[in-house]
């Protein structure tokens, strides 16, 4: 499951919410007051479901239950990682720090996210005007020049005919990319998985697209370091922060890998670390700090110098996408869309010309 979003049961909670309720339960700790009571306070000021899970939480603290069981057995359950780290947060004393770690992650991913949502608009709104002008075509020039050949009684070009019969079928098939986009969007909004970049089956797709595969890429590798980081620090396992912060990325490949390599971890088998940082998973430098932190110590560090460079790198390509991304765009798509329309309206009125410059009695 992603930092940002969690079902059970039907039960759904957002990476806003997750972040709220983080600093809430921070400024519990630091200020010394009792969870149980400051959370059932809590919950009278705060509204909606975020209310609801406070309560909840105090609740089930109040019964005796110790923190991360009821982070588990609430009715709005938390990550396993986040569980992890509150654990490993008590076991070292070090609570507060423990959340504040995870505080600068979601944060982190929940920038990621407006990043790459902004880097998408304008592309997506440049191909939705290309998408409305062909629609228009299609519907309104198309027919005007059939009808115009049939008035003259010549015999119209076959790929106006064509477009012709399209357009009569256009109530069953224009609204599908419109739908899908609006599918994406919403699924985009929704899923936990867009906290974390992970594009479902998009995904090999992006991947290919330049600048916006890199940038997931680079968003994913810090969001790994970094939650492997904190948890390393609090003295998690190294083969259990593996699991977790690959089970945290929302990538398959990723979880997959870094299942294989927490099992390498754990059995010490070091060929197989080295054969399962998979430079097309993991990163090279992301890599390096994993191999040389694990043997060298300091690995904590390694990866938050790690985390650190792969956010500057998709920051940086998040926004040349967004500056120039829609300019290409304009450029191509302006570019085509001409030589398009030249074709389509030049070449039916050419013809046009020809035949209407062919003497009457031939």
């Amino acid at each position: 499951m992603s930092t940002g979003e969690v079902r059970q049961t039907g039960a759904t909670i957002t990476l806003d919410q997750f972040i709220a309720l983080n600093d809430e339960l921070r400024a519990l700790v630091r200020a010394g007051v009792p969870l149980e009571s400051g959370l059932i306070e809590a919950a009278r000021d705060l509204r909606g479901r975020l209310g609801e899970i406070a309560g909840d939480l105090g609740d089930r603290l109040g019964r005796g239950e110790r923190l991360p069981e009821a982070l588990a057995g609430s009715g709005h359950p938390m990550p396993e990682l986040y569980r992890a780290i509150v654990e490993a947060g008590l076991r070292s004393g070090r609570l507060a720090q423990a959340l504040e770690g995870m505080a600068a992650i979601a944060r982190g991913y929940a920038e990621a996210r407006r990043s790459f949502a902004m880097a998408m608009l304008y592309p997506l709104i440049i191909l939705g005007l290309a998408y409305a002008l062909s629609l228009g075509f299609i519907l309104r020039i198309a027919p005007k020049f059939v009808a115009a050949f049939d008035d003259l009684g010549l015999a119209p070009v076959r790929s106006l005919e064509f477009m012709t019969r399209l357009g009569e079928t256009a109530i069953y098939w224009a609204p599908i990319l419109p739908a899908l986009v609006l599918l994406m969007a919403v699924r985009w909004h929704w899923s936990g998985r867009a906290t974390v970049l992970d594009a479902g089956p998009l995904g090999p797709v992006l991947a290919r697209v330049p600048l916006v595969g890199s940038m997931a890429s680079n968003y994913r590798a810090a969001g790994f370091a970094e939650i492997l980081a904190l948890l390393v620090e609090h003295h998690v396992p190294l083969d259990e922060g593996v699991r977790l912060a690959g089970d945290a990325s929302g990538d398959r490949r990723l979880r997959l890998a870094s299942d294989e390599l927490a099992r390498a971890i754990r059995e010490a088998r070091d060929a197989d670390f080295a054969r399962s940082l998979d430079p097309r998973i993991f990163p090279p430098l992301l890599a390096w700090m994993l191999t040389a932190g694990r043997r060298q110590g300091g690995l904590a560090e390694a990866l938050r110098h790690a985390a650190r460079t792969y956010r500057r790198k998709a920051e940086t390509r998040a926004e040349v996408l967004r500056s120039a991304l829609p300019t290409v765009l304009l450029l191509t798509i302006g570019v085509v869309s001409v030589f398009v329309y030249t074709l389509l309206l030049f070449l039916p009125l050419s013809s046009l010309w020809e035949e209407l410059a062919v003497p009457i009695n031939q």
